[in-house]
């Protein structure tokens, strides 16, 4: 995701909406294959830590805080790489607009 900053303001300074277009495309299909493998150690942590000698217990809670977390793995690759697409092109409102309006909640339900 990293190299997508660079490529997508290259396309942008270059004005080649084609290649802005397929930036983005490439880079959320390689996060997305990226997370597979984080992806498949979450659906399987609680398994792999009883083989590992943990205890029920916490093999049970590890396996359901994976099991919560599971989904977001791929998604956080992808909103990294739009939000990386979307700097390039030096549009940051959207993203502080929703920081801005998810900070209220976020802190709320952690103290809670």
């Amino acid at each position: 995701a990293m190299g997508t900053a660079t490529l997508a303001a290259q396309a942008h300074g270059a004005q080649d909406d084609l290649a802005l277009g397929r930036v983005l495309q490439r880079s959320i299909l390689i996060t997305l294959l990226g997370s597979l493998p984080c992806v498949m150690l979450l659906a399987f942590i609680k398994p792999l830590a009883v083989s590992l000698g943990m205890s029920r217990v916490f093999a049970e809670r590890a396996g359901n805080y994976s099991l919560a977390v599971l989904l977001v793995t791929p998604c956080m690759g992808a909103q990294r790489a739009v939000a990386l697409w979307l700097v390039s092109q030096k549009i940051t409102k959207p993203r502080l607009v929703i920081q801005v309006i998810a900070l209220p909640f976020h802190a709320f339900f952690t103290w809670h």
